[in-house]
């Protein structure tokens, strides 16, 4: 079982009961469609949920399985997703993706990190990200949004040249992790993050955090 203070404990409940009245509903957040889970993944991949959100509906029904995307022409998919951005970077990997789980899985999706990573464009966060929102399994995951929380609220710093690498950072991801609504958690990391822990004009005085919060702390000090 894992170790946390009572800070932490603090911060992963309020964090839970957050989420429970303030989560953020898109469609690909259903545990029972892991296709919809990997696409939306590749699909969010540098681009805010809220515009995935407008197209997602559409690609589902247009590709609803690895076959359809597979066998559409490379144009086709980039015109589906242009709205997104980065189509150029997104259509290789949905095609390679496609391929490498209909040919080597056997059309399913695999559930273990080393088969995930082995596909392209798919690395510590997809991996992790598939196998907690589609297969319910407890991994924290990592991006800059959860970094940046633990940044603020915790001080914790990464002098990594990439903190999505450090082991630090990992280490206390997986401590503050609960063990049974780990799922949840990292889900309301996401929309607190997106919500109030903004990278841009954070809503402090909003914040559920804001009397445990080093970031909020140091401001205050600052005037």
């Amino acid at each position: 079982m894992n170790q946390i203070n009572d800070l932490e404990k603090t911060f992963q409940q309020r964090l839970l009961n957050w989420y429970e009245q303030n989560k953020r509903y898109f469609p690909w957040r259903n545990p029972n469609n892991r296709f919809g889970v990997v696409i939306s993944e590749i699909l969010l991949q540098k681009t805010n949920a809220e515009k995935v959100d407008i197209i997602y509906r559409e690609f589902i029904e247009k590709y609803p399985d690895f076959k359809s995307i597979l066998k559409e022409t490379d144009d086709n998919l980039k015109d589906s997703i242009k709205f997104l951005g980065l189509y150029n970077q997104k259509v290789p990997i949905l095609k390679d993706l496609a391929k490498n789980i209909i040919e080597k899985h056997n059309s399913k999706i695999p559930s273990n990190k080393e088969d995930l990573l082995s596909m392209k464009g798919i690395g510590d966060y997809i991996s992790n990200a598939i196998l907690c929102f589609a297969f319910n399994k407890r991994v924290a995951i990592i991006d800059g949004n959860f970094i940046r929380i633990l940044e603020r609220v915790f001080n914790i710093k990464s002098f990594k040249k990439n903190p999505r690498k450090d082991k630090n950072i990992w280490k206390k991801m997986e401590e503050l992790l609960p063990i049974k609504e780990y799922r949840n958690f990292n889900y309301a990391m996401l929309d607190f993050a997106a919500l109030i822990c903004k990278f841009y004009k954070p809503q402090c005085t909003e914040c559920i955090m804001n009397d445990i919060c080093q970031f909020k702390t140091k401001k205050e000090i600052q005037y």
